[in-house]
């Protein structure tokens, strides 16, 4: 995804400051990673200026195996 702090924090209603702790430490667990420049190269969430533009890039085989997946399921009679 090609975003900026402000675009985020706009789409969510949040602040800023938020979106970019919340960023760090999606960074910190390794499920996604922050990327600017040409090219690109891995940046901290912390160091961007609300204005400028970057790549968040997910890790969703990461983010799949360090959290669970409830679903929900069909109950018969029987059970």
């Amino acid at each position: 995804m090609f975003t900026s702090l402000d675009r985020l924090a706009e789409a969510t209603s949040l602040d800023a400051d938020d979106i970019r702790l919340g960023l760090d430490y999606f960074v910190e667990q390794g499920d996604a990673r922050v990327y600017r420049g040409a090219p690109r190269a891995e940046v901290a969430a912390k160091d961007l200026p609300g204005h400028a533009r970057f790549y968040l890039v997910p890790d969703w085989e990461h983010f799949a195996e360090s959290r669970i997946q409830v679903s929900p399921g069909r109950h018969t009679e029987a059970e």
